[in-house]
């Protein structure tokens, strides 16, 4: 029953809690000659090495909110925007980051489900490489968010494969953004249409600035219309 249901969530979200008492973030910063590699010193800062800092401390912080469940203004997002390029330094961190967010699925029944504001996972600037990718695909197919947003991940055909894979494995997904990650291929919008069409709560589809290859701009909106009748609230088709 829903009672029963609500009892197990709040029991596992406390086991969690209880034994991340003792969990530490380890990954390690990137090596000098990571930072010398885009121009950042102790005496000389370049702005690709300020971005890779602050990528460093939203990625730890975040990490570290949904191992403590810690949500500031007690909106339960997690957001991380950072004009930084992928760099094998950063692996570490992104394991960190998608074994949190796969054991944040205890934590986000208990707790998403009572906040008025919902639940929302946002990476922008941020690129995404199929490293990458393949780590957070195993997370959220476990960890659901209502809200979805993707932008400039400079992540390809493989990016667009992995943001069809999470709008398909979520059945709670009510709002998804892509922006300036281009569609190439046909196939791959249309199966976007073909999950819109069956999904059982999406209502937001924003697709702003994906149009690509030999793709018609016309074509691609009157097929997200069609899909989406009866069903989408909100459609963004923009450039």
């Amino acid at each position: 029953s829903r009672w029963f249901g609500e009892v197990d969530s709040r029991l596992k979200y406390h086991e969690v809690m209880l034994k991340n008492q003792k969990w530490e973030y380890s990954a390690p910063p990137p090596s000098s000659r990571y930072w010398r590699s885009v121009g950042h010193t102790e005496h000389d800062e370049s702005y690709a090495g300020l971005e890779a800092t602050d990528f460093l401390d939203q990625i730890k912080t975040n990490t570290c909110n949904m191992r403590y469940g810690k949500w500031p203004e007690g909106r339960h997002i997690i957001s991380m925007s950072a004009d930084v390029a992928y760099d094998a330094a950063f692996l570490p961190h992104w394991k960190e980051f998608a074994d949190a967010l796969m054991e944040h699925h205890h934590i986000i029944k208990w707790v998403a489900e009572k906040n008025a504001y919902g639940s929302s996972l946002y990476l922008a600037d941020v690129e995404l490489p199929r490293e990458v990718t393949n780590l957070l695909s195993s997370a959220l197919c476990l960890t659901h968010f209502q809200t979805l947003i993707l932008k400039n991940n400079d992540f390809g055909r493989n990016g667009i494969e992995f943001a069809l894979n999470c709008i398909e494995d979520n059945p709670i997904l009510k709002k998804f953004v892509l922006g300036h990650n281009q569609i190439d291929e046909g196939e791959d919008f249309d199966r976007l249409c073909e999950i819109v069409k069956h999904h059982q709560s999406i209502e937001t589809v924003h697709l702003v600035a994906c149009k690509g290859g030999e793709l018609c701009g016309f074509d691609m909106l009157r097929s997200i219309i069609n899909a989406g009748s009866n069903k989408l609230k909100d459609i963004d088709f923009s450039d």
